[in-house]
């Protein structure tokens, strides 16, 4: 038997379709298992042991602990996404799944109902990793499953690769003025395209399941046809919603990045980014969504200037692809380097802060079911304060898409004003205040 792990429902059962093209011709089953829907139709499948096993961690433990799915005949282990599925948020649930199949170094004894017949080392899991990003963490985390492994990169520019018939546009812009960004980027779209029968589709990414309502609202009432998806739609939403923009029914999809990961959606030409990712290996998933199969693709991002310690790192890979860098991107990298180099305790507490904010709003019900939603309906001018809160001392605020400075940069890390100290966020301006307490001030 095979066993394919998945991070999420759709690529779990995007993948299933696959293999099941597969029956015709050699005569494999294929049986998925995933969360969101009832065990009792998955048990039935599972009571004929299919050739080719596709699931999510989740569910697959929940199944191993009642002994309905034994993994005693698995000979192959392919884990998608794997930088997903290696990740903290999976990483106790494939723990119990390497301990069952008896893979890697050290796994203590399991349950006799669980444990695989003991096989000689030639016939222990062959296990396939497929990533598109290859952080040193996950590379670590990897090494329990792996054993000598043999390296296949299908792309030279290495883990963080976008293809290059993708034009990505990165623009710095306020919190406050994305909405009316968005309806205008969607509104160019539409008039390249006007006159064509099916109107193109386009993909909007948020980081948060508030947010998500709140864009998919302000499409709807711009009386444009969009679906949403995120973690807390239940399993028949989110196939209608998926089913409704793959059919054209919709050409507008707002998701979290439960759509960000291994989905092949085709002929998908436009993805936005219209909350710009915490880091550089969820930006590379979204972009792939678009320019599959070297079809041309447009990715377009709103990059706020509390996400400035990113900023270096974008434009690297902006100009690693050959697209163009917006000039307030490019001051703002800057900028923040400049910060790093006048005082780096100042410019990592603000990175820190920042980045705890960001990771914070980011979690999708996918990843953690019991972490509870904020108020939906949350307005626009909301999260702009939110936004102006958690702007940093070196930001400056001002008109649209305005850069700041190196004078503000080093106003930010010589601890300026009284003025400029109250702009920074609580968190910030405890950690500095324990800072300076350290070293005497």
């Amino acid at each position: 038997m095979a066993l394919l792990l998945a991070p999420t429902r759709e690529v779990a059962q995007q993948t299933a379709q696959a293999a099941r093209r597969l029956r015709p011709l050699f005569g494999l089953r294929t049986t998925s298992i995933f969360g969101g829907v009832p065990r009792e139709e998955q048990e039935k499948l599972l009571a004929t042991p299919p050739h080719i096993l596709v699931a999510t961690p989740g569910r697959l433990v929940d199944l191993l602990d009642d002994g309905v799915v034994s993994l005693g005949g698995v000979r192959y282990v392919v884990l998608d996404e794997a930088d997903k599925l290696l990740s903290l948020g999976f990483s106790e649930q494939l723990e119990s799944v390497r301990r069952v199949l008896g893979i890697g170094p050290g796994h203590p004894a399991v349950p006799l109902a669980l444990a695989p017949a003991r096989l000689p080392p030639r016939r222990r899991p062959q296990v396939c990793l497929a990533t598109a990003t290859m952080p040193g963490s996950v590379e670590a985390a990897a090494s329990k499953w792996l054993r000598e492994p043999e390296r296949v990169h299908l792309s030279d520019a290495g883990g963080a690769s976008i293809s290059r018939a993708v034009t990505q546009i990165v623009q710095v812009c306020a919190e406050h003025k994305k909405p009316r960004k968005l309806l205008r980027h969607l509104e160019n779209i539409r008039s390249q395209h006007d006159g064509e029968r099916n109107p193109p589709r386009v993909l909007v990414f948020a980081n948060r399941i508030k947010t998500v309502r709140f864009v998919h609202k302000l499409l709807a009432d711009a009386k444009l046809r969009v679906a949403m998806l995120h973690g807390e739609r239940s399993q028949e939403e989110r196939q209608e919603a998926m089913v409704a923009f793959r059919s054209g029914k919709t050409n507008m999809l707002v998701a979290t990045d439960v759509a960000g990961r291994g989905l092949d959606i085709r002929g998908l030409p436009y993805v936005v980014n219209y909350d710009f990712p915490s880091n550089l290996e969820t930006y590379v998933h979204r972009v792939g969504r678009t320019g599959r199969l070297a079809a041309n693709g447009h990715c377009f991002s709103f990059f706020t200037r509390s996400l400035a310690r990113l900023a270096p790192a974008v434009v690297s890979l902006l100009r690693g692809c050959g697209c163009a860098v917006d000039p307030n991107l490019l001051t703002l990298a800057e900028a923040w380097e400049e910060a790093l180099r006048r005082d780096p305790e100042l410019a990592q507490a603000a990175a820190d802060a920042a980045g705890e904010a960001d990771e914070e709003g980011s979690v999708d019900a996918d990843e953690e079911d019991d972490q509870e939603d904020e108020v939906p309906g949350a307005s626009a001018e909301a999260d702009a304060k939110g936004a102006e809160e958690g702007a940093c001392g070196w930001q400056k605020s001002g008109r649209d898409s305005e850069a700041p400075s190196t004078e503000a940069a080093d106003d930010g890390g010589g601890g300026g004003s009284g003025a400029r100290r109250k702009s920074l966020p609580g968190r910030l301006r405890k950690k500095l205040a324990k800072q300076r307490a350290s070293r005497g001030r």
